[in-house]
């Protein structure tokens, strides 16, 4: 079991140059001379010890896995600490690189400065959702811990599906049949992917006029344009 520790400033320059080594394969900087480098990194106050080793089935079941070790951190000390989330994907990084199809975008894999790319990383967005939403979140992260799947790309780019546990558990009612703890389907195919996309605009559109936030999810499927247009996947 290893301590959970965070990159310095000068950890996340050298964790960047050492991802940047395994898009471009090469193995200059090696994983166990950043990982527990006190020069580079600092240890998490309150936060649990991890297995490294540990496997997950999905997306899903890693996301709680973070959410577990940090729930006794101070979360306004660690959600914008970019060295935590980075230091964290080093320790899980060969179970999170490459994608499933040889994806390799930085953003999947290094926090910058830049915080409107902070959802696009596959450690800091499944903590983040798992904390927020808990077994709802489930619907987003049926895929394996590499996988990017469309729909958690759609739903988490979109302020308003994540806004309320409400929405999000109308998505899931739609789109997502539970199997067991971790795991369940989403059931429709990349080909007819649309759905999500149509169903996110016409949530938009009717937020316009009712507060989605306050509704409940019976009361949003009984809205007439969802009802009309989106039931039949009910019984899917």
């Amino acid at each position: 079991m290893l301590q959970v520790r965070k990159f310095t400033k000068e950890g996340n320059d050298y964790y960047e140059n050492f991802v940047n080594d395994r898009i471009n394969k090469i193995n200059k900087i090696k994983s166990k001379d950043l990982i527990e480098n006190e020069n580079f990194t600092e240890i998490v106050t309150n936060a649990k010890k991890i297995d490294i080793n540990k496997k997950f089935v999905n997306a899903f079941e890693f996301g709680i896995y973070l959410k577990e070790i940090l729930q006794d951190c101070e979360t306004s000390k660690i959600q914008w600490d970019r060295g935590v989330f980075n230091w964290l994907a080093l320790a899980y990084f060969n179970s999170l690189f490459p994608g499933p199809r040889g994806g390799k975008k930085i953003t999947r894999f290094f926090l910058s400065d830049q915080k409107t790319f902070w959802r696009k990383h596959l450690v800091r967005l499944r903590w983040e959702m798992c904390s927020q939403f808990g077994d709802l979140s489930s619907c987003l992260f049926s895929k394996e811990v590499n996988n990017w799947s469309d729909l958690e790309e759609q739903v988490t780019s979109s302020p308003l599906m994540i806004s309320s546990d409400k929405i999000l558990e109308t998505i899931a009612k739609f789109y997502y049949r539970k199997i067991n703890q971790f795991e369940g389907n989403v059931i429709f195919k990349r080909t007819d992917s649309t759905a999500i996309r149509e169903l996110m605009q016409e949530l938009y559109s009717l937020n316009l006029n009712f507060d989605l936030q306050r509704m409940t999810v019976n009361q949003i499927l009984e809205l007439k344009p969802i009802k009309s247009n989106f039931s039949h996947w009910l019984d899917k």
